[in-house]
C-alpha cells in the first residue's frame, strides 16, 4: 500500500468533526454517455466517402482501450492521426500518425475532443465533426475560445465511447 492523499473542501476542513469518520461513501461507477447513433453513422460515411480523412485527438483515450479504439479505426480506415499530445492517444511511431500540416490536404476531419484551435489550416470546403463533450460545459455566451470554428456536425458526446460504433459501422459496409 502507497502513500494516500485526502483532498478535503478547505469550508469541509473549518467545520469541526461531527459523527463517526470510518463510514466512508463506496466510489460511485461513471458511465459515459452515448450518442445519437445516426450522427455516428453520418460520421462514418463521410469517412467512407473521403479520399483523405484524419482524426485529431487531444483528450481522447481514458485508458489503453480508448488507444486500442483509436488505432483499430484508423487502420480500418486508413486514415491518419493528429495527436496533440495531450495524452497517449497515438504513437508517434505508427505509420498513421501525421503531423497538423496534413489538415491542408484533407477532405474529412473529425475532432475527438479537442477544445482549443484547430481550424488555421483546414482545407476550404473540407467537412468537420467534433466529437467532444467540450459542447456540454459552456457555461456562458460569452467566453474565449480562441480560434472558432464551426463544424459541419457538433456530437456532444465522450469521444472514446463513440469509437467502437463507428468501427461496427465501417465493418458492416465492407
Amino acid at each position: 500500500m502507497g502513500p494516500v492523499v485526502i483532498a478535503i473542501d478547505t469550508e469541509d476542513q473549518k467545520r469541526p468533526i461531527i459523527g463517526d469518520l470510518s463510514a466512508i461513501p463506496e466510489l460511485s461507477q461513471t458511465v459515459a454517455s452515448h450518442v445519437d447513433r445516426n450522427a455516428l453513422d453520418e460520421i462514418a460515411i463521410w469517412l467512407v466517402d473521403a479520399e483523405q480523412s484524419v482524426f485529431v485527438a487531444k483528450r481522447t483515450a481514458h485508458d489503453q482501450q480508448g488507444v486500442d479504439y483509436l488505432v483499430e479505426l484508423a487502420g480500418l480506415l486508413q486514415a491518419g492521426v493528429v495527436d496533440n499530445r495531450s495524452r497517449v492517444n497515438f504513437s508517434t511511431e505508427h505509420n498513421l500518425f501525421q503531423e497538423r500540416a496534413v489538415l491542408s490536404t484533407i477532405d474529412v476531419v473529425v475532432v475527438l475532443e479537442v477544445n482549443g484551435p484547430v481550424a488555421s489550416n483546414i482545407k476550404m470546403g473540407a467537412k468537420v465533426a467534433t466529437i467532444s463533450m467540450a459542447d456540454l460545459y459552456t457555461k456562458a455566451n460569452f467566453q474565449n475560445f480562441e480560434e472558432y470554428y464551426v463544424p459541419d456536425l457538433a456530437v456532444a458526446v465522450d469521444a472514446q465511447s463513440s469509437l467502437p460504433p463507428i468501427s461496427q459501422k465501417q465493418l458492416s459496409s465492407v
